[in-house]
């Protein structure tokens, strides 16, 4: 494909997209409907979940170099390298 194509095509998706994307804020902001509505809220039980998944996906960045190290030590151990 050739680059003023390849743009062309680009440029069309990203008008789509970006019509899409006026849609949604549209609807978020602009589009409200009558009376307040109350906060939504999750279960307690669904809360914990997802702090643990949130934890599960941030503590490890803390203990990056102990894993690292371990992960190169399986290597060795491993490949006998």
């Amino acid at each position: 494909m050739n680059p003023r194509r390849a743009a062309a095509v680009g440029i069309l998706f990203l008008a789509i997209a970006a019509f899409y994307y006026a849609r949604v804020l549209r609807a978020m902001i602009i589009d409200t409907e009558e009376g307040e509505q109350p906060a939504w809220t999750l279960p307690l039980s669904d809360r914990i979940a997802v702090v643990g998944f949130a934890l599960a996906n941030v503590l490890p960045l803390l203990f990056w170099n102990r894993i690292d190290e371990w992960a190169k030590a399986s290597l060795t151990l491993y490949a006998g390298l």
